[in-house]
């Protein structure tokens, strides 16, 4: 695996796009590999990924497998911001395990998913003496695992999985520019 290379990978609207990025001497990112194909599903192109007919999974398989050599370094991907609950919430300054407890209470509230049947997961954007302000994200269970299913039978093992939204957040995060 390269040190400094990293790819994001989304099947998002009907395109399974990716992009390969590297850094640079002056620790800017460059774009060494972007593109998109079209996927031709008989579900649609806003098909549900975890209801995939087994023609339309082994298509998206297959047009992974095609870009499998385009993955550089760590890969993430972004699942798709339709497909996912986020929110954001503030709650008491804990110590990291509490938080973790207090943010599976916020996310059995306000998810329609029963909890065994959801993922969560979280992150604390600002942290005061007092309060943490943390973005709760839950997806259905069956969703999440369907797209890792995907890219393994595809030989993808992504390091993570975000949310495309949460991708940009991050990337403006990491800029310091909020």
């Amino acid at each position: 695996m390269a040190k400094g290379q990293a790819t994001g990978i989304s099947v998002h609207g009907g395109a399974l796009r990716w992009t390969a990025m590297r850094s640079s001497k002056g620790g800017v990112p460059v774009v060494t590999e972007s593109r998109a194909a079209e996927l031709k599903l008989e579900a649609g192109i806003d098909a549900d990924v975890a209801a995939l007919s087994e023609a339309d999974a082994a298509a998206v398989v297959a047009q992974l497998r095609a870009i499998r050599g385009s993955v550089q370094g760590q890969a993430t991907v972004a699942l798709s911001s339709e497909r996912v609950l986020v929110r954001s919430t503030e709650l008491p300054a804990v110590d990291p395990a509490e938080l973790k407890s207090m943010v599976e209470l916020q996310a059995d509230k306000f998810s329609p998913f029963p909890a065994e049947s959801a993922v969560t997961s979280y992150e604390t954007v600002l942290q005061t003496e007092t309060s943490s302000r943390v973005v709760v994200v839950t997806a259905q269970r069956k969703h999440v695992e369907t797209v890792g299913s995907l890219l393994s039978k595809a030989g993808i093992f992504p390091r993570r999985m975000d949310v495309d939204t949460l991708c940009w957040w991050r990337l403006i995060a990491d800029a310091k520019a909020v």
